[in-house]
């Protein structure tokens, strides 16, 4: 399974300088995690490595209960298969998931409970669309399903910003 993480990164990242069209996109947005029944603050970038593949980095914290924490970073292949020429691109996604969820101490009639944490890897498969709105901005959707231990359907929505 190293030898996967290892061989995912070097494929998303390795082509960085091969393609003077590259575009580099920051943003981030909300995300709502269907299993856990929690909403999340995401933050992404996305590098085009060119006008079909696009390679995607993010970071989503849930915002679950006191005492509990989830949260997963994602690396993800872009597919785009339709773009219209006015910014908008529909695609299929496809990547690694590392989700972490994590328990503080509790204390229970004066007895104290150690927290725990657990981090688990896994397969992202999904879709999703940007909409241009302008040369630099465009917002985007996306639904995502990770197959793992915390497998489960994510939904997420934002803006990106062209750099």
């Amino acid at each position: 399974m190293k030898a996967l993480r290892y061989s995912l990164f070097l494929l998303l990242f390795a082509g960085f300088g091969l393609t003077a069209s590259a575009q580099l996109s920051l943003g981030g947005g909300l995300g709502y995690n269907l299993e856990a029944e929690e909403l999340g603050i995401n933050v992404r970038g996305v590098y085009g490595f060119n006008e079909t593949w696009r390679g995607q980095a993010g970071f989503t914290y849930y915002l679950a209960g006191e005492g509990i924490n989830f949260s997963e970073f994602n690396l993800n292949a872009n597919y785009v298969f339709s773009d219209n020429g006015d910014g908008t691109l529909i695609y299929a996604l496809a990547g690694i998931n590392f989700f972490r969820v994590g328990f503080d101490d509790i204390n229970v009639g004066g007895i104290v409970i150690d927290g725990a944490s657990s981090t688990e890897t896994g397969l992202n498969i999904g879709a999703g669309i940007n909409l241009g709105l302008s040369d630099n901005i465009s917002v985007f959707g996306e639904a995502k399903y990770v197959i793992s231990d915390f497998d489960g359907l994510g939904l997420f929505a934002g803006i990106l910003y062209n750099l």
